[in-house]
């Protein structure tokens, strides 16, 4: 198994040089390896598309082995370096997305607590109105 994550039909496309059409050929085909998700997406490994490449080249063979990683750029050092780029910056755009969510979502707990809070102080602290009471003034 590689330690990169499966790459998308559209991925995997791009980094051929081809159309996501022709990789989905190819699978069908039996001549490049894939799996589907639960949401019936193809997704290939990194090796696998390694290994797909290799036999693509001039030269290249069935079964032929191959190195795998991004330093194995197939003739196409500057087409895997955009692929390489553009999920770099797509990760990065994810994480400022996850950190704004995370942000609002500590606000909005914080804001419930003070809530339950000024709710709990009016009613009589017994049972569950004091645990809670007990809880929130830690």
């Amino acid at each position: 198994m590689s330690v990169y994550p499966p790459l998308s039909v559209q991925q995997a496309a791009t980094m051929a040089g081809t159309s996501a059409t022709t990789i989905k050929r190819k699978i069908t085909a039996k001549e490049l390896k894939a799996t589907q998700n639960q949401r019936g997406q193809y997704l290939i490994e990194h090796d696998d598309m390694m290994t797909y490449l290799a036999q693509q080249r001039p030269g290249g063979r069935q079964g032929a082995s191959s190195k795998t990683g991004p330093e194995l750029a197939i003739g196409r050092p500057d087409e895997l370096v955009r692929v390489l780029e553009r999920e770099l910056d797509q990760a990065k755009e994810r994480i400022r997305s996850l950190e704004g969510r995370n942000e609002r979502l500590q606000s909005e707990l914080l804001s419930l607590m003070h809530e339950l809070k000024e709710a709990l102080t009016g009613n009589k602290k017994t049972g569950l109105s004091a645990w809670f009471g007990r809880v929130l003034e830690k």
